[in-house]
């Protein structure tokens, strides 16, 4: 039994399935199937944070989220009048604790798999 979440998209973007368009040449679809040929696995790869130690302080941010932070990115809240408040609000609502756990996780997880 699979417990693990998959993005929306990941079935769009499994190579093994794609089918391309007869009038996509040979040429484009080879670039595009090997992009990545040759690229290096981001150190954070595998990496998972556990934030049930910052439970309250995750649904706190989210709070600020939802009030601030997603109005400003569709341009409902201006960002220069918005953004002392915006911080303010998410370290009081503990984002130095949640970054410091986030740290604290990702570097024993690091130290552990690091080659």
């Amino acid at each position: 039994m699979v417990t693990d979440s998959f993005f929306d998209e990941w079935f769009m973007q499994a190579m093994e399935y794609s089918i391309y368009d007869k009038a996509i040449s040979e040429e484009a679809i080879k670039a595009y199937e090997t992009n990545d040929n040759g690229s290096l696995l981001s150190k954070t790869a595998g990496f998972s944070f556990d934030s049930a130690p910052v439970a309250a302080e995750l649904a706190m941010m989210t709070a600020v989220w939802t009030e601030l932070i997603e109005p400003m990115t569709l341009g409902l809240l201006d960002y220069d009048e918005n953004y002392d408040k915006m911080m303010q609000q998410l370290k009081k609502a503990g984002l130095d604790k949640y970054m410091e756990e986030y740290q604290k996780q990702y570097s024993e997880w690091y130290a552990q798999n690091k080659k």
